[in-house]
């Protein structure tokens, strides 16, 4: 309905406002909240776009990804897709395909393209601490600056904060631990999550360098069936793995922690000095290009690490060549393009090379039939040759008006703040113009259809 008819129509209320129980003093408030997103357009081009509401839906049958590959699809985590159409599918030469979960298992060719972007990039963070902590009172508030060496540091740290270790906190130290337990430290989760790249970087570096030197770990022998093309990066059995995973799947690494049978004690440290799981981690490629930036400004610290960093990353990469997707080790990838770049001129493998995203076969994919959850959500997407999207840590989910289950943690300090109004139902107030009330809500995507329907007109 236009403005000029609402304005014609003698019995309209001009003035709810005035009207004597002031009922209607100010508009009802809008809930609607929108999330910025990665998707891919249908003849792959892959943007950024804003979603344009949520849509609430019931699936009968639903699955639960769980991969090696990527650390996050894990039975932990639970990430749930309904079967139908939830996932967008590639064929091996690049061909968009709309397939239920079922469909898609009978076959062996396809692959979903996973977003390689870091949910934040944040230079500094203002965290404040109010409280009592290990019996002493903190009231402390700084901006803490948020680079590599700083996060070198933080990892180094975790270590040291340890009952066998004589140790004086600083106040600094006290406002970024987010450890609940005595004489033990490891970093805010608040922390990692609004950070960089670099920083979270840092961390990993800087704790696995300092395992490796204060436990000379590089000296033990692992289990034989582990040591071939691996390195072994140990735990200590007191540290909080979850800050580790935490910045793997920031990372979209693909990781897998193993309990030692037999765990490494170093009695002559302390009777708590215990080693007793290690973690195999593999960084998607791209992140290599972070590395050699970083190096420039840190030639010292990099020259003095214990273990050799290139084993961090894979040693493949699916890619397209001459029109169909393959999995190229990293030799092989460099002896082709040196000698036929031309077999790599396509959209999908220069975005690729360029770090927005990476592929991800369906054969390194289980998926589990699950009764988790007893409704979804689905995003609503604005443009018509663009309706997929992928939130932090997902693959691109295809929007099919509500078959999409996508349980994400949100991050970032405005994310959070935006929480404080959210509501998944986003309703459009419709009143009566005789008498003001209330007369019919009307769904997003009802709208969303009208709009379509009628964009053309004048």
């Amino acid at each position: 309905m236009s403005s000029s008819m609402l304005q014609n129509n003698k019995n309209y209320p001009h003035s709810l406002q005035n009207r004597d129980n002031q009922k209607y003093k100010s508009p009802p408030k809008n809930h609607k909240k929108t999330l910025q997103v990665k998707s891919i357009t249908t003849d792959n081009n892959f943007i950024n776009q804003e979603s344009f509401s949520y849509q609430k839906h019931t699936s009968d049958k639903k699955f639960m990804l769980i991969s090696k590959e990527i650390g996050y699809f894990n039975k932990i985590t639970k990430f749930v897709c309904s079967d139908d159409k939830s996932l967008l599918f590639f064929d091996s030469f690049g061909q968009q395909l709309h397939l239920s979960i079922s469909e898609a298992k009978q076959r062996d060719d396809l692959f979903l393209l996973y977003p390689n972007a870091f949910p934040t990039n944040n230079q500094s963070i203002m965290l404040s601490k109010n409280g009592t902590y290990f019996g002493k009172e903190i009231n402390s508030k700084e901006e803490i600056k948020l680079d590599f060496e700083f996060g070198f540091d933080i990892g180094k740290q975790i270590l040291n904060i340890k009952s066998y270790n004589s140790y004086s906190k600083t106040p600094l130290i006290d406002i970024i631990n987010g450890a609940e337990i005595e004489n033990h430290f490891w970093p805010d989760k608040k922390l990692v999550t609004n950070s960089n790249p670099d920083f979270c970087l840092g961390i990993l570096l800087g704790y696995f360098d300092g395992i490796f030197k204060k436990f000379k770990t590089h000296n033990q022998k692992s289990p034989s069936k582990y040591q071939n093309n691996k390195l072994n990066l140990y735990l200590h059995q007191k540290d909080n793995i979850y800050t580790i995973t935490t910045i793997l799947n920031m990372f979209s690494a693909k990781y897998q922690i193993i309990n030692l049978k037999n765990p490494l004690i170093f009695e002559e440290i302390h009777k708590d000095a215990i080693l007793d799981k290690y973690i195999d981690i593999k960084l998607p490629n791209h992140w290599k290009y972070l590395i050699i930036n970083i190096i420039k400004n840190h030639n010292d610290i990099f020259s003095s690490l214990s273990f050799d960093i290139t084993k961090l990353f894979k040693n493949y990469e699916i890619l397209m060549v001459k029109d169909k997707f393959k999995k190229l080790g990293s030799k092989e990838f460099g002896e082709k393009i040196k000698n036929d770049p031309k077999s790599f001129d396509s959209v999908f493998t220069k975005d690729i090379l360029a770090g927005k995203y990476f592929m991800l076969s369906i054969n390194d994919i289980s998926f589990i039939e699950t009764e988790e959850y007893s409704h979804i959500w689905d995003l609503v997407m604005p443009r018509e040759d663009a309706t997929n999207y992928s939130l932090a840590f997902t693959p691109l989910l295809k929007n099919s008006d509500g078959d999409i289950l996508s349980g994400s943690a949100i991050f970032g300090v405005e994310a959070l703040k935006d929480l404080e109004s959210f509501s998944p139902v986003s309703i459009d107030w419709y009143r009566n113009l005789n008498d003001g009330n209330v007369l019919n809500y009307i769904k997003d995507d009802a709208l969303l259809g009208l709009y379509t329907a009628t964009k053309y007109l004048d």
